[in-house]
């Protein structure tokens, strides 16, 4: 069973305690908290597969789910694939409150461009989250996706790599997917 949920669900809560079939679950970071992962884990039956969750800045992101329960959240569903679509959260701050370590995330997805106003500003705020990236995930992480607005005016492509002294093991398992541009097509996908 596949479900995507947002908050606009009036019930949200009691219809994830029932859900003992869910393999996969789509929902917005706004709706992801201490007690909702709670009720997942309580799920005696339930085999969650895949769990996406969408951190936009246009919601509510100032919460933070506390590292104890994603932990919980991650012993319960030890072969759990953790997908975050992030949109135009900003800084390596801003990732690390909405995606701590205890994630194990292995697929981002971050799109962003006109809320840092300039390229350059752009290119150095996402610098430093690829370096959080390289430090926290690089042994989850399988696939990351860049995606940054096309209003900016340099529309070449390059390939982004953590520096030298960075651990190699993201650049080796993500190589593939680390571009930076609009309008390229990373292998085997479609252009941004």
């Amino acid at each position: 069973m596949n479900i995507a949920f947002s908050c606009s669900h009036i019930r949200f809560r009691a219809i994830l305690g029932n859900l003992t079939n869910l393999k996969t679950l789509d929902v917005s970071y706004q709706c992801l908290s201490d007690d909702i992962l709670g009720i997942l884990c309580g799920n005696k039956n339930s085999e969650l597969e895949n769990i996406t969750v969408t951190c936009d800045s246009s919601e509510s992101v100032r919460h933070r789910i506390q590292t104890d329960s994603w932990a919980l959240f991650r012993r319960k569903y030890p072969h759990l694939k953790v997908s975050f679509t992030v949109v135009e959260i900003t800084t390596e701050e801003q990732f690390r409150n909405c995606i701590p370590s205890a994630t194990e995330l292995c697929c981002i997805k971050y799109r962003c461009g006109l809320s840092l106003q300039s390229e350059n500003n752009l290119r150095t705020q996402a610098v430093l989250i690829l370096h959080y990236l390289n430090r926290t995930f690089s042994y989850f992480l399988c696939e990351i996706r860049l995606e940054f607005d096309s209003a900016l005016e340099d529309r070449t492509c390059e390939t982004s790599f953590p520096p030298a002294n960075q651990k190699p093991e993201l650049a080796e398992n993500v190589s593939n997917w680390l571009k930076i541009c609009k309008g390229h097509p990373a292998p085997g996908g479609n252009a941004a």
